[in-house]
């Protein structure tokens, strides 16, 4: 003796079959999750330093300012004085590094100035 369909050929009817509720999305598309193409993401985030930099809407020192202001935005609690000196230090620090001479180098085609030049 059976109960519900237990033991049964074929099982019980909708509940648990693959045809229950019909085709799933996957079985449809054969994917198994699509994602939604974004909106502009430009638009979503505003344009990057980097991107303003490429295009000249900035030059080299208002890069690094953004770059910094970024970097350490989540240091607004500290005192100002020890904000200002992290800040500077970080400054110094990406204004220094090769990557950022060849990333100068890229975008305008000229080596990168000394800092307030």
């Amino acid at each position: 003796m059976s109960i519900d369909g237990i033991g049964k050929r074929g099982g019980a009817r909708g509940i648990g079959s693959p045809d229950a509720a019909g085709p799933t999305a996957a079985q449809k598309t054969g994917k198994s999750f699509q994602l939604e193409a974004p909106a502009d993401v430009a638009t979503v985030r505003g344009s990057s330093a980097l991107e303003d930099f490429q295009a000249g809407r900035i030059d080299q020192n208002g890069y690094l300012d953004q770059k910094v202001q970024a970097s350490t935005r989540h240091l607004e609690g500290l005192p100002p004085a020890d904000l200002a000196e992290l800040r500077e230090l970080l400054r110094d620090q990406i204004a220094s590094d090769p990557g950022f001479s060849e990333l100068v180098e890229r975008a305008t085609g000229q080596k990168p100035t000394g800092r307030g030049e």
